[in-house]
């Protein structure tokens, strides 16, 4: 970011100079323009692959749109430009009123990819994959990402949408179910994302894309949100497969009533001084977004995510899925073998490891702890990554795979490289991360993103990531996935993804003591 564009930010204001494709600086792409439905689009075009960046899916969600479900967007005149990413959502790390603040609450945006050649694509137009991105419901934006050689290689389209986030997405309260009785509070980030979706639906045909045949598919709180959206009756029709990256619905920590939501709504609205919606609609998107979350979301206390019990979500996440009460598709659901190491190097001391799991687990505090034993620093930052890795990811990983089994074809994975790279030094990784939360993105899409750069790949690695887009891309198409077994209950096989070779496991549930976890779901 220019010194030009970080003095507002230090003013308070948000502003977001957008970013553009390595695709629309190149000394051979062309312009290309597209007509969708709202207007006239200008992208790029080059011999590897087509871009159309900061495509505006929906009406800004600003004043009296703030916390209401996501508007038509207005039609222009002329052409759009579609060379530059629109803004994130607005996000912060941290809080008080120094926190630093970005994005902007204008980010109702979405990035297209395609393969070279609209021409070139089948009768029936390129499958289409639809990226949600991670960041616990909090942090990150689609153009973290950079999908290009992923719709290239595997012939299909990916198009990757922002989301609102964080207490604009995701705070509940019983105003806001007062005035939507159809839903919404609590889950204006899944209404962005169906909205996202029926963009695709209406549009994609326009760029050499099949509406019918839509993958979505999302890393952390984008699988999350995945899975929601496999619940919800605002996406049906919509998702035709799915592949969750290390989360699902099913976690018990970040399974929250809406009831409950809207209760810490409300305190949330009064500690930031405000008596009801239309006051909070008022204040500035910094002061609001500054302000600490009271509910536990899918990061734990303190955190936002996605809520059940109205409109959007109606039932509690497990027992829909164990009622068939979701939207039935083929689905992949995996993990990666150290996801909790990312989390562990926040561990500062063993009693913030106590703590930590005290405000998690409650009554089971003691258990875990027995379980998970530790005295020192590192033997701390190593219980809680285990923590993590077992009770966050495997072990909903685990449940989500056995609720869908006999009812949808379902494949389970686990990345296991020891050595995936990951971008921040060692004073800030003492531990050594593995395969850490996100490690598996940069192998997905075969370019850099925020924690790992695949320059660094061994030939191995690369190899294993080949292998793993051209699952992706062949699942995205319905085709066969070669020698990776459906997972099912009487044969629990799990695809172990490895630079030293792929193989098939069966005692994932035992590796990760998903008994244990099982006892305490509730």
């Amino acid at each position: 970011m220019r010194i030009s564009h970080l003095l507002p930010l230090l003013r308070g204001e948000l502003v977001y100079p957008g970013r553009v494709s390595h695709l629309v600086g190149a000394p051979d792409a062309v312009r290309e323009v597209v007509r969708v439905e709202a207007g006239l689009l200008a992208g790029v075009s080059t011999p590897r692959g087509r871009a159309f960046l900061g495509i505006p899916y929906a009406a800004p969600p600003i004043g009296p749109l703030r916390w209401r479900a996501p508007q038509p967007v207005a039609g222009w005149q002329g052409e759009c430009e579609a060379t530059r990413t629109g803004s994130p959502a607005v996000q912060t790390i941290g809080q008080g009123r120094f926190a630093p603040v970005s994005g902007s609450e204008d980010c109702l945006y979405l990035n297209v990819y395609t393969p070279p050649g609209r021409n070139d694509a089948p009768a029936g137009g390129w499958p289409v994959m639809v990226f949600l991105h991670g960041g616990a419901f909090a942090l990150g934006a689609a153009d973290n990402y950079d999908p290009s050689l992923l719709a290239a290689e595997q012939r299909v389209m990916v198009v990757a949408p922002n989301y609102r986030m964080g207490a604009f997405g995701f705070l509940a309260h019983p105003d806001m179910a007062a005035e939507q009785p159809d839903g919404g509070s609590g889950n204006f980030g899944l209404l962005d994302q169906q909205a996202a979706l029926r963009w695709v639906r209406d549009n994609v045909a326009a760029f050499g894309g099949d509406p019918s045949q839509v993958t979505l598919f999302g890393e952390s709180a984008g699988a999350w949100s995945t899975s929601y959206q496999m619940l919800s009756p605002g996406a049906a029709g919509l998702v035709h497969r799915a592949i969750l990256q290390s989360g699902t619905a099913v976690d018990p920590l970040s399974i929250v009533p809406v009831f409950e939501a809207e209760r810490a709504g409300a305190t949330f609205a009064e500690g930031l001084g405000a008596s009801g919606i239309e006051e909070l609609r008022a204040l500035p998107a910094t002061q609001i977004a500054r302000a600490p979350a009271i509910r536990r979301g899918i990061m734990g206390p303190g955190s936002w995510g996605p809520v059940w019990g109205e409109g959007v979500i109606p039932t509690e996440p497990a027992r829909a899925f164990a009622e068939s009460a979701f939207q039935r598709m083929p689905v992949i659901v995996g993990t990666n073998s150290d996801e909790g190491r990312l989390f562990g190097l926040g561990i500062r001391s063993h009693g913030d490891f106590v703590a930590r799991v005290r405000a998690d687990w409650g009554a089971d505090a003691d258990a875990v702890l027995a379980r998970y034993p530790a005295e020192t620093r590192a033997e701390a930052q190593q219980a809680f990554a285990d923590v993590i890795t077992d009770a966050r990811f495997a072990h909903p990983a685990d449940r989500m795979r056995r609720l869908l089994a006999g009812q949808v074809p379902v494949y389970g994975y686990r990345f296991d490289d020891d050595n995936a790279p990951f971008a921040l030094p060692h004073p800030w990784a003492p531990m050594a991360t593995r395969a850490y939360h996100a490690g598996e993105l940069a192998y997905v899409f075969g370019t850099r993103w925020v924690l790992a750069n695949p320059a660094r790949f061994a030939p191995a690695q690369a190899a294993l990531a080949r292998r793993i887009r051209d699952a992706w891309g062949a699942f995205a198409r319905g085709e066969k996935l070669g020698d990776w077994p459906r997972f099912t209950a009487a044969e629990p096989a799990v695809k172990v993804l490895s630079p030293n070779g792929d193989r098939v496991e069966a005692d994932f549930a035992e590796r990760y003591g998903c008994a244990f976890w099982d006892a305490r779901s509730g």
